[in-house]
């Protein structure tokens, strides 16, 4: 009885011991450095993959297993759009355009579709999704009259900094999600290469959400950059109150990128010697 109790307990041990191990050799932690690129979908541009500008990209990632893991990354760049690219009159004659630097923190769940383990010859790739949450900062600006870039939130384009307004908040967050795919290269080195979107919640990525306002109470050397119109609509010569943006659709960008990531966590073996994962 005493030894197939000892026998039942080793094998027990042995099995907990197996998981244990397991477990363990799934969890991981890599850094990565890459490239990425954003562009962005508002009033001044509504053409997937345009006017795409590249920036760095820092990564680290923790695996719970093979399938699963977060990603926490930061990624700077810039995004641009301009009326005089598009093909709709009402935008040309518009005139309007934008540059804005953007830098962007965030954390995104990611589930791979096979088992990946950097290292690991029996798991090499797999693709993924991921999705998660994000917060960025962006600054909009315009060319003046001397061909010199300007922030336009100081300014107040549509009104915001006038009576009872509201100047936009140059911190934002946003609703990442998209695709990927990552694989072993050599050694404990592995390249991730994604695409996805984000859906922010502000309308002034572009410094273009609502109506003109009156040029007339701004200082004059900003007044360009509050209508910029080919042709006026009023015989006048004024924009006042008509439509200048859309409001109820925000504006998303996209950030692209690859990846060069190396696991950075030592393999470790807390089982008895007899034991062999």
């Amino acid at each position: 009885m005493i030894k197939r109790c000892a026998l039942l307990i080793s094998i027990t041990l042995v099995s907990l011991c197996g998981w244990a191990q397991d477990s363990r050799n799934q969890r991981s932690k890599e850094f990565g450095v890459g490239v990425g690129s954003f562009y962005y979908l508002g009033e001044l541009n509504q053409k997937q993959f345009n006017a795409i500008t590249p920036g760095p990209l820092l990564s680290f990632r923790a695996n719970i297993n093979r399938r699963i893991g977060f990603n926490f990354s930061f990624a700077s760049g810039k995004i641009e759009g301009a009326d005089s690219l598009s093909s709709e009159g009402f935008k040309r004659n518009r005139n309007l355009h934008f540059q804005s630097s953007i830098q962007e923190l965030s954390v995104v769940f990611e589930i791979n579709y096979f088992d990946y383990q950097v290292g690991n010859k029996k798991y090499p790739f797999s693709p993924y999704l991921y999705f998660g949450f994000s917060a960025f900062r962006f600054n909009p600006k315009a060319l003046d009259n001397n061909n010199e870039f300007q922030e336009l939130q100081p300014i107040g384009t549509e009104g915001q900094n006038l009576d009872d307004g509201t100047p936009y908040n140059l911190f934002n967050f946003a609703v990442p999600f998209g695709i990927g795919i990552r694989f072993n290269v050599v050694g404990n080195l592995g390249i991730a290469i994604h695409t996805g979107m984000r859906r922010t919640y502000t309308d002034y990525l572009d410094d273009v959400s609502t109506t003109y306002a009156d040029p007339q109470q701004f200082e004059v050397e900003d007044r360009q950059f509050v209508d910029r119109s080919i042709a006026p609509a009023r015989p006048d010569g004024s924009n006042t109150g008509l439509q200048r943006g859309q409001p109820s659709n925000k504006d998303w960008f996209n950030h692209t990128g690859i990846t060069l990531t190396f696991k950075v966590q030592k393999k470790r073996n807390f089982c008895p010697a007899w034991y062999n994962n």
